[in-house]
């Protein structure tokens, strides 16, 4: 029994691990293993304040990091080979840390690259980088006229800098809008350009809630509301460059995240009616337009046509200073110098034909009203045309000329007082020009020139958008104009009925034939007619008319 315990004990013995030295117990292995555990951390320190620094994933690339030194560290364990598993875990755990320094570079400036030669020749030599300096590109004031300071502490600095490159590449890229999109674990910001709406940058979803906030702060807006709209304005003007503008702000809550969106309003809009994008026939019937004492004039369009800039251009065409001019609008676009702007609260006991009403007992000579949104405001204006011989232009949302003046006839449910006060009847959609720094000529082929309607001997010449040129290293070669878009500002392109004697007996007979007859008769040219006018003046492309003319069928398919 003894010879049997003995033998038992001998075999167990003889599968544990030696403790000699250099066996499974080694302390010079063990000390490999601590030393290489403490280089592994201290960088997996580093990430992750660094992650929480610049704001771009601290939950996911702190879990990434530790993922891959834990999984580093058990392959170490379970294989037999010791330094085999050493090359697994320098793989796995060094690996990640320098997986992240090489997105962090792709995503920093210059000065700030830990992998590039030059800062790591100054850690080597015990120089500090390049430390981060504020640069104040574009001045913001509150509407009370309190100014933006830098913020003091530095986290708040990058975001301050952050707003101010955002602003500022707006401004310098032409931008109407500014959105800050989230989705996902980004943030992306959309630039809209002479009406085209294209991807500027992303940010990181944690970097990019920092800048709505940041925002939200110096506008006084509610930080913790994330999900109902809120609105506030800001007054920006560019550092040595005599511009300014308003930045309209607003916040709103979606599925994916809080969203930004930055309207900014330059003074350059102060457009008058010639500038508005009529063709040399059109504003010579629209001299007279402007001359007239009493009657309506309707501009109509599609939603962001511009029917509110040209409804201030042709205010701002009137003699402001012998007559007297009001407005009636939802939303302000802009203050107009030297006439009465009356805004009315949809949320208000009054309502915007009542409202109306009231403006006119304070004996304007014209009255703006933007929009005209129903039946109600329409039979308005005629009692205030009819009653007080006053002159009213509105706005209407149409798809045509032809459309709108139906519309008109229609809700002012009497044809003999339409027929009576009605002047002129426009329809618009915009349109992108052409960058004359950098456009280029051609002589369209046969087939173009048969779908345009035109003869296939004309010796007409068209414009286009440059194609691309790059330099010896491949890099894009950009007119400093319009910034490589090919265009730079939008036109308005106008249909225009001018109401005389025989439209006039054509709206009180209700025929919509006799009427469009009439309306042919008198000069009216289709949108897409007066846009090829446009097109062989050189202003803008065939390109961009089919661009918007695609654009505007999408929009009248979706609202049928």
């Amino acid at each position: 029994m003894d010879n049997v315990g003995s033998l038992v004990l001998g075999q167990i013995s003889a599968k544990l691990p030696s403790v000699e030295e250099g066996g499974f117990f080694s302390l010079v292995k063990i000390i490999v293993m601590l030393v290489c555990m403490f280089l592994w951390a201290w960088p997996a320190g580093w990430v992750c304040r660094d992650v929480r620094r610049l704001g771009i994933g601290e939950y996911k690339w702190g879990t990434f990091i530790a993922g891959c030194g834990v999984v580093g560290w058990f392959c170490w364990i379970i294989l037999s080979v010791f330094w085999l598993g050493l090359v697994f875990f320098v793989l796995l755990g060094c690996g990640s840390v320098l997986g992240y320094a090489i997105y962090r570079d792709s995503i920093v400036e210059e000065e700030s690259k830990i992998l590039k030669p030059a800062n790591i020749a100054k850690a080597i030599r015990g120089e500090s980088s390049a430390e981060f300096h504020v640069e104040q590109k574009v001045r913001l004031k509150t509407p009370a006229g309190t100014e933006i300071k830098i913020p003091p502490e530095p986290e708040q600095q990058k975001v301050y800098q952050m707003f101010q490159d955002l602003v500022f590449d707006g401004l310098w890229r032409r931008c109407s809008d500014i959105y800050l999109l989230p989705k996902g674990e980004e943030s992306r910001v959309l630039f809209r350009i002479d009406g085209v709406t294209s991807e500027y940058t992303t940010y990181d979803r944690k970097l990019g809630q920092t800048l709505v906030d940041y925002v939200k702060s110096i506008t006084e807006l509610n930080a913790g509301e994330h999900r109902q709209p809120q609105r506030a304005k800001l007054l920006a003007q560019q550092i040595d460059v005599d511009r300014k503008l308003n930045l309209d702000i607003e916040t709103s809550g979606s599925r994916a995240g809080e969203r930004l969106t930055i309207k900014m309003r330059t003074e350059e809009a102060k457009l008058i009616i010639e500038n508005a994008g009529f063709s040399r026939e059109q504003l010579e019937h629209f001299a007279r337009v402007i001359d007239a004492k009493q009657g309506l004039v309707v501009f109509s369009g599609l939603s962001g046509s511009g029917l509110s800039t040209s409804l201030y251009a042709c205010a701002r065409s009137h003699d402001v200073f012998t007559q007297n001019i009001h407005t009636l609008e939802v939303n302000r676009l802009m203050d107009l110098e030297n006439i009465t702007q009356n805004i009315h609260d949809p949320g208000g006991d009054q309502t915007f034909a009542r409202m109306l009403q009231s403006v006119s007992r304070r004996e304007p000579d014209v009255i703006m009203v933007d929009p005209c949104p129903d039946s109600e405001t329409m039979q308005m204006i005629g009692k205030v045309i009819s009653g007080k011989k006053k002159k009213i232009c509105t706005t209407l949302r149409a798809s045509s000329a032809l459309s709108a003046l139906n519309r008109t006839v229609r809700w002012l449910d009497d044809a003999e007082l339409a027929s009576d006060m009605l002047i002129a009847v426009t329809f618009q959609r915009l349109a992108r020009k052409l960058c004359p720094a950098c456009r280029e000529a051609y002589r369209p082929n046969t087939a173009t020139l048969r779908k345009l309607n035109l003869s296939t001997k004309s010796e007409v010449t068209f414009y286009r958008p440059p194609q691309p040129v790059v330099d010896k290293k491949g890099n894009p070669i950009l007119c400093p104009t319009c910034q490589g878009t090919g265009y730079l500002g939008r036109t308005a392109i106008f249909e225009m009925i001018i109401v005389d004697d025989l439209l006039r007996e054509a709206i009180r007979t209700g025929d919509a034939t006799k009427l469009k007859a009439a309306a042919r008769k008198g000069g009216l040219k289709y949108w897409q007619e007066a846009a090829m006018d446009q097109v062989i003046a050189g202003v803008t492309s065939v390109q961009e008319i089919i661009r918007v003319n695609k654009e505007s069928q999408a929009e009248t398919q979706a609202k049928a």
